[in-house]
């Protein structure tokens, strides 16, 4: 929210994912910020979620 003026209601947001499965759904320790915002918005804009493809293999 900005700190003077009127509210800003975003075309689109992109926001960083710390990693998702492979459904696509988010995983992260955000506190689901961005869902709880986005969730109270009278339109949804598009969202981008922006994370990096890695396949992790555990070596024992």
């Amino acid at each position: 929210m900005p700190a003077d003026g009127a509210a800003l209601l975003p075309d689109t947001v992109i926001a960083p994912l710390v990693g998702f499965d492979r459904s696509g759904y988010q995983l992260g320790y955000g506190g689901c910020y961005y869902d709880r915002t986005l969730a109270t918005m009278p339109r949804r804009p598009l969202t981008i979620g922006v994370g990096f493809d890695l396949v992790a293999t555990r070596e024992d």
